[in-house]
C-alpha cells in the first residue's frame, strides 16, 4: 500500500488596513504561527508570505485576517504546491554542471 505524499502549499497575500489601525492588526497577523510579515507601509499594506499542509487553512487564515478590526481587504496574490518529496529533493544548478 503506498503512502500519500503529503503537500506544501506557500502563498503570497496582501492585507488592506486602515492606517490608523495598522500597529493592532500587524500585532494580531504576527501571531499567526504559519504567516510571516515580508514588507509592510504603515499607510496600509501589508504583504505575506504563508506556509501550510493544505488549502483550507489558507483560506481559514484569510477569513480570520479579513475579522480583524480594520483590515479593509485581504488578497491572494501567490499560490504554489508541492508535495514534500519533490520539496526535499538537490536541485542541481545547471551553471555549474559538468
Amino acid at each position: 500500500m503506498a503512502i500519500a505524499a503529503t503537500e506544501t502549499h506557500i502563498s503570497g497575500l496582501i492585507v488592506y488596513v486602515r492606517p490608523e489601525l495598522f500597529a493592532p492588526v500587524r500585532s494580531s497577523i504576527e501571531a499567526f504561527t504559519d504567516c510571516e510579515i515580508v514588507t509592510e507601509d504603515p499607510a496600509g499594506k501589508l504583504v505575506l508570505v504563508m506556509e501550510t499542509a493544505g488549502t483550507h487553512r489558507i483560506t481559514t487564515t484569510m477569513d480570520r485576517i479579513q475579522g480583524l478590526t480594520g483590515v479593509i481587504n485581504t488578497v491572494m496574490v501567490y499560490h504554489h504546491c508541492e508535495d514534500d518529496v519533490s520539496l526535499d529533493e538537490e536541485i542541481e544548478n545547471e551553471a555549474n554542471a559538468t
